[in-house]
């Protein structure tokens, strides 16, 4: 069917052949429209993880604002010192 879209050709090579077998050997059919399939549920669990990573980045951030915006008056010095000394945990 003429379409203005891409078309995307994929070959069955290395990580992509391994779990398309699993697939088929699971029962699972491989049409085009299943590969759409995986292609959409691949694309929703990459947004997760950019997503995750957005917020872990943006927290860090925030963590990072906020320790430099510290004065001295605000740190606990002897307890900086034990956990150097010691550790986090002790």
């Amino acid at each position: 069917m003429p379409t203005k879209k891409p078309r995307y050709t994929i070959t069955e090579t290395g990580d992509v052949a391994q779990i398309l077998e699993s697939l088929r050997a699971a029962g699972e059919p491989m049409t085009s429209r299943h590969l759409a399939d995986l292609v959409v549920r691949g694309g929703e669990a990459r947004l997760r993880e950019l997503d995750q990573a957005r917020a872990d980045e943006q927290r860090r951030r925030q963590l990072r604002e906020g320790f430099l915006a510290l004065t001295a008056d605000e740190i606990d010095v002897p307890a900086l010192q034990a956990a150097h000394e010691r550790g986090w945990a002790h």
